[in-house]
């Protein structure tokens, strides 16, 4: 049979109980707006949580941070510092999860000990005795070792002088601050002398003077505020250099914080993919280091010491999102089973008023495969002339779900001073996804009834007809 010969006889049934088609197609309508808009809701919510995590990174930076020794407050955590290997594993990690890490450096402070820098005329006047150096030098309280590595600036951040390059790293090389260099006169290949002092004694001055050549100037103010306080420092070098250049014998106890940066130069990424790439990276480098037990509250805690803050804030925002995309999911299954059964009565009640006339088809030859055609296609009418009208409803709605939206969200983000525009687009699938599970439902529960028409007897049929 011709599909145009199946069209004709699945409208011409659908006629024959005009009354319960049309309440049956109204039903789709109100259902189909009904479910879709609760799937809209929950596809809209890790559209807008992606789009506003990608806002966050913009503004803030993903910033990751492990300190060897931590004191704060009430809050008392000591474990010992990481050895040169584990630095070594964290940095060769960083360099395999490029996509996680666009910056990084080591703050490095030491109990007792202070760095001093002498530049500029200075220089020249520097007594033999060291002890008398101190008058002529600046204590460092804002200095960096970056990983020369990374180059995710502008190209003028340096106004002076050169970039870095990742060969850089073990050189006596240093990268002044524009503030800086103007104020003491510092230019491009100057020379600059870094000393340590033994605070508290007049006596004693550590075995280290260094001498760095100034290899350019920078200028932090033309940075995004998120990569800013990367740079927002009177010096920094290279992290290989400085270790390399500290005593071996030396007896004072540094302490180390590592923070590294995740900033996507352009929006072109996906914030899923970038997440992942920053869980695997604090999985991989917590996986090496381990664990450590931390005192909070007074509650011994199991604690990873590399840490990211963005993936930390996000975690709540995340299970929030499942449970969200979880209840619309369960909701528009519930509400679909509820409605569905009006669907597969009316191709039933179809069937069965049909059913004579379906049979003595099929004692003239028309197949099995045809009067199942003929059903399904009385299903698919049905849900069309129902889903279309359905879109309509939920275009008419969609400024409500909107404002829900944006209602969850205000909720969600409240603590976050960030202005956000919550978008809300009906993908073009959804409708068809929707029309797709009301006819694949409306099949199961029909089938049965469908399987009667089909198993019937032809002799018996056309007795009944005569």
């Amino acid at each position: 049979m011709k599909f145009k010969d199946t069209l004709r006889i699945a409208l011409h049934n659908l006629r024959l109980n005009l009354s319960r088609s049309v309440l049956t197609a109204v039903i789709v309508a109100l259902v189909s707006a009904l479910v879709m808009s609760l799937l809209l809701i929950g596809i809209a919510f890790p559209q807008n949580r992606d789009e506003y995590g990608k806002l966050i990174i913009r503004r803030e930076g993903a910033a990751y941070t492990l300190y060897d020794e931590i004191l704060r407050g009430h809050s008392l955590t000591t474990w010992e510092p990481l050895t040169d290997g584990e630095y070594d594993f964290l940095r060769e990690s960083a360099a395999r999860h490029g996509l996680a890490v666009t910056d990084g450096k080591m703050v490095y402070t030491a109990s007792g000990i202070s760095l001093h820098a002498v530049y500029g005329s200075r220089l020249s006047d520097l007594p033999e005795n060291k002890l008398d150096w101190l008058p002529l030098s600046t204590p460092l309280s804002r200095f960096d070792l970056k990983e020369l590595r990374y180059q995710n600036v502008p190209e003028d951040f340096v106004v002076s002088g050169r970039m870095w390059t990742e060969e850089d790293g073990t050189e006596p090389l240093v990268w002044v601050n524009r503030t800086i260099a103007e104020t003491n006169g510092i230019g491009a290949g100057d020379p600059v002398v870094f000393y340590t002092y033994l605070r508290g004694s007049r006596d004693e001055i550590a075995p280290y003077p260094a001498e760095y050549t100034v290899a350019g100037i920078y200028d932090p103010s033309v940075l995004d505020s998120a990569v800013r306080s990367f740079y927002s420092v009177d010096f920094f070098m290279g992290y290989d250099g400085f270790r390399a250049r500290i005593p071996e014998d030396a007896q004072y106890r540094w302490t180390r914080e590592v923070d590294y940066l995740c900033y996507p130069p352009t929006d072109d990424y996906s914030y899923g993919a970038l997440s992942r790439e920053i869980e695997s990276f604090l999985e991989e480098v917590n996986g090496q280091l381990g664990k450590v037990a931390a005192l909070y509250n007074e509650r011994l805690l199991s604690v990873s010491r590399f840490r990211n803050e963005h993936i930390d804030e996000f975690q709540i925002v995340n299970q929030i999102n499942l449970i969200v995309v979880g209840i619309s999911l369960m909701l528009s299954f519930i509400v679909l089973l509820l409605c569905i059964g009006s669907v597969a009565n009316t191709v039933v009640i179809s069937v069965d008023r049909n059913k004579k006339f379906l049979g003595l088809l099929k004692a003239l030859g028309l197949t099995a495969g045809g009067i199942r055609r003929i059903v399904l296609t009385e299903i698919f009418l049905l849900i069309l002339i129902g889903i279309l009208p359905g879109v309509g409803l939920l275009f008419a709605v969609s400024g409500g779900l909107r404002a829900a939206v944006e209602m969850l969200f205000s909720l969600l983000y409240s603590s976050v001073a960030v202005h956000y525009t919550v978008s809300l687009a009906v993908p073009f699938w959804l409708p068809v996804a929707t029309a797709l599970f009301f006819f694949l439902f409306a099949y199961l529960f029909s089938r049965k009834s469908m399987s009667k028409i089909v198993g019937q007897d032809a002799i018996r049929t056309l007795g009944e007809v005569s």
